[in-house]
């Protein structure tokens, strides 16, 4: 009787234990991460830093437009996505009827940059002239993919609902977009700018040095005129999850806005959303 009593005593530790070890953790998991295409460059980056914080995280990353990115959040396929916008009003009423906690997370400043053949005669446009163009006068308009948050968030600033198609290529991806214009000179690309602000990155250096730059109505982008938002197309960078669990996602997503990932969208030649305070020591000594 009394080893009858010891193994069901045990039994319920164990039971207690087992169920102990599936609740959620920041520590160990894995989730799914939804990213538009043009910011996927410091999604990897911060998710790589995370998983050196916390090896046992791990991360199935998804590339997809922005559009389809909020549909599979919603649909709980995906635990968090990545977009440079905040979910409109259709989507936030289902996730009110659904009466989930949502608060969205901005995490860093980045921008819609022109780029151009290097040998163009082009140095900046206007936003009226990009109107014009959008019109079908003029010069093709090459963007990753028809639905990406660049054509998006463009369209957006310029207050455009309806535009000639035949305007607008969609070159298939970001890097696509920079060997399109490189062979015509008559065509301006659009892509995220960090995709070349990494000035420590050989190959984010190299995409910059291949093409130019244009200014929009006279400013140029860079990280000064996006932080005080003076350049026509700056953008926020949010990270969406309707998971409410302390789990991988919302770890994440902490790590992403406080001083670790924040020094990782720093490095990556973004403006961090949250200020990093700097800590300097002055002395009159001679350095030995």
């Amino acid at each position: 009787m009394r080893n009858w009593c010891l193994f069901l005593i045990l039994g319920i530790i164990w039971g207690c234990q087992g169920k102990e070890n599936k609740r959620p953790s920041i520590y160990e998991g894995k989730i799914n991460v939804a990213m538009d295409e043009s910011i996927m460059p410091l999604i990897q980056a911060e998710t790589d830093g995370y998983k050196m914080h916390y090896p046992k995280a791990g991360f199935e990353t998804f590339v997809m437009p922005e559009t389809q990115a909020v549909k599979w959040l919603l649909s709980d396929s995906m635990d968090v996505i990545c977009i440079t916008r905040l979910l409109n009003e259709e989507e936030m009423a289902i996730v009110n009827k659904r009466e989930i906690k949502y608060i969205p997370a901005p995490m860093a400043l980045d921008a819609v940059v022109l780029i151009t053949h290097p040998d163009s005669d082009l140095k900046q446009l206007s936003l009226d002239e990009l109107k014009d163009l959008f019109k079908g006068k003029g010069r093709k308009l090459v963007f990753d993919v028809g639905s990406s948050s660049n054509l998006n968030h463009v369209l957006n600033t310029l207050g455009i609902k309806e535009f000639d198609k035949d305007a607008v290529v969609a070159a298939g991806s970001n890097l696509k977009v920079f060997d399109f214009v490189k062979k015509d000179k008559s065509a301006i690309g659009f892509v995220g700018f960090n995709m070349i602000s990494e000035k420590s990155n050989e190959g984010s250096v190299e995409l910059r040095n291949s093409v130019k730059i244009l200014s929009v109505d006279g400013i140029a982008p860079s990280k000064g005129t996006i932080v005080e938002q003076v350049y026509p197309f700056h953008r926020t960078i949010y990270l969406h999850t309707l998971g409410t669990a302390w789990g991988v996602e919302n770890g994440f997503i902490r790590f992403a806005c406080t001083k670790p990932g924040q020094l990782i969208a720093e490095k990556m030649g973004l403006v961090p959303y949250y200020a990093i305070p700097k800590e300097f020591y002055l002395s009159k000594e001679d350095l030995q």
